[in-house]
């Protein structure tokens, strides 16, 4: 009986990390080397900011061709009416996460991660809100961030932090978390297979373990899947 009261869900043990807690090292990593090497992700971008800048390019681009034309030796200005409208699409990949490899992407990951291993630091940022009003009273805006580096690297940290700060609002205030770990590449693996392979999910009272595809939800999971559909675009297509 004992045993049976156990189970229920008002007596599962509740003192444990979260699934993006134990990820957060992964993430910053992944992220670090992502941003050293964003051709890995394909056409994916880091936000609306890193969009913006692609899309940007690629209209200028466009209109660049079509309005200049060469004709013998003499470039030939063409009426505004002549360069071509640039259109979007939005749409969605069916099934996305759920028909993703698992073994493939891990052969991916793992060529991703390059360093034998990270050290992180941690430190927040707090700032006045940048939605606050002269008529309110003092809102402030903390920004919980982690500073990677690999063993070979001779980025200072204090440097690092200035740089960020420096970009904030005046009077913002920086907190070294006291925070620093360093986690080997194997470890990380480990805990990225331990996700992908041992993802249990919650339904009725009853937990089940996930057999296709991938996790979604996590912190890493988007990195994950545009990890996966980088691949594919470098395999299959030769988009520049």
């Amino acid at each position: 009986r004992k045993r049976k009261e156990a189970a229920t869900c008002s007596e599962a043990p509740k003192e444990f990390w979260s699934v993006n807690s134990e990820l957060q090292d992964v993430f910053e990593v992944l992220k670090f080397e992502y941003k050293k090497n964003p051709e890995l992700l394909g056409a994916s971008t880091f936000g609306y900011e890193d969009f913006h800048q692609r899309y940007w390019q690629f209209v200028t681009s466009v209109r660049k061709e079509h309005s200049a034309r060469s004709l013998g030796g003499k470039k030939l200005l063409l009426p505004e009416k002549v360069v071509p409208e640039v259109f979007g699409a939005s749409c969605d990949v069916s099934k996305c996460f759920d028909t993703i490899k698992k073994q493939k992407l891990v052969q991916i990951v793992s060529k991703v991660l390059r360093c034998s291993s990270y050290i992180f630091h941690r430190f927040c940022i707090i700032s006045p809100a940048p939605w606050q009003k002269c008529s309110d009273g003092i809102k402030l805006r903390i920004q919980y961030l982690t500073f990677v580096q690999t063993p070979t690297e001779t980025v200072d940290f204090i440097e690092h932090v200035r740089t960020r700060a420096s970009a904030c609002k005046p009077g913002s205030i920086v907190i070294d978390l006291v925070y620093k770990q360093r986690l080997s590449r194997e470890q990380i693996l480990d805990r990225i297979q331990t996700h992908i392979y041992a993802n249990v999910v919650k339904m009725d009272c009853r937990f089940y373990r996930q057999l296709h595809g991938i996790p979604q939800g996590s912190v890493i999971s988007a990195l994950l899947c545009c990890s996966y559909l980088g691949d594919f675009e470098r395999e299959c297509f030769d988009f520049k």
